[in-house]
């Protein structure tokens, strides 16, 4: 990935204490000065980690017609484009040697804030010894190879959906909500089962005396109970249980002499928030018992197997 580098166009500066502003404005304006500066953010090699956020500025300073030698105060700032003021700093007795001067906007260990994202076009404005900000202000431009920063591996970057174009993640890591797709008729299947023109599929029992369907859509679940024997009608069940679950089980082993190879059992297993959680009936012995299988690790000794046997 290229990094980006950045040139701040020719500042153009003039600086006398005893004529005012207006004259100091006509003089710079007739005056040929060359000044020029290095973006660096970002080395032109791999990205570094804590790369400092400074700019190294070079200028060349001239005062009445002549090339200023010995030490200036420096006043700097950063505006945008509608001239409100977004960085500024004070670098005191900055030594110029027959006009040239070299500083860095944000300091050698880079203080420049974050903020500064240089995605938009920024002026810089100079003040020289406390003579006034000069006019006009100096537009940030960038060097060649730092257009290709607005590209990853020569892919454009776009904060709208574009054909051919990245989108930014948001703070949280993930694409925007508001560039995703709206919800559509989707089709889905369970078990070979396939879904509506809505993509829904309906979920029945297929005895509704044994097995209550109910579907919790704010939880996202479908609650499957097995009824007792008063709600089922099987009142005359020839055998009811209700034991606790070991901690961390995958199954659990009931004894039953009278169980039989045909017979309806029917299991349920309650945790200690009253939710009904997912069990099957395993391998039927005739005449000594079964096993029941949970949809995982059962995680506490709380929770409750209701267990009914029909004949």
């Amino acid at each position: 990935m290229k990094t980006r580098q950045s040139v701040i166009a020719p500042v153009i500066y003039f600086v006398s204490g005893k004529k005012d502003m207006q004259a100091v404005k006509r003089t710079f304006n007739a005056i040929i000065v060359l000044a020029i500066a290095l973006l660096n953010f970002l080395s032109s090699g791999t990205v570094q980690a804590q790369v400092p956020r400074s700019i190294s500025y070079q200028g060349f300073l001239i005062k009445n017609n002549q090339p200023v030698t010995g030490p200036v105060d420096l006043h700097l700032k950063i505006y945008n484009a509608g001239g409100e003021m977004l960085y500024e700093e004070t670098d005191n007795q900055v030594e110029i040697k027959n006009g040239l001067f070299t500083v860095f906007l944000g300091g050698n260990a880079g203080r420049l804030p974050e903020s500064l994202k240089f995605d938009e076009q920024y002026y810089l404005g100079m003040d020289v010894d406390n003579t006034g900000e000069a006019t006009p202000r100096t537009p940030f431009v960038a060097a060649p190879y730092a257009l290709n920063s607005q590209t990853v591996g020569g892919i454009g970057v776009s904060v709208t959906p574009q054909a051919g174009m990245l989108l930014p993640l948001d703070k949280n890591g993930k694409l925007p909500k508001d560039v995703m797709p709206t919800s559509g008729e989707y089709v889905s299947t369970i078990n070979g089962i396939t879904g509506d023109s809505s993509g829904g599929i309906r979920i029945v029992s297929s005895n509704p005396n044994t097995l209550r369907v109910v579907n919790d859509a704010a939880n996202n679940q479908i609650v499957l109970t097995v009824l007792s024997p008063a709600d089922s009608g099987y009142n005359g069940a020839t055998y009811s249980c209700c034991v606790p679950i070991p901690q961390n089980a995958l199954s659990l082993t009931i004894k039953y002499p009278g169980v039989k190879a045909t017979s309806n059992i029917l299991v349920s297993v309650m945790d200690p928030t009253g939710q009904v959680d997912h069990a099957t009936v395993g391998v039927i012995t005739p005449n000594v018992g079964f096993t029941v299988i949970f949809g995982g690790y059962y995680p506490t000794t709380s929770g409750k197997l209701n267990c009914i046997i029909v004949d």
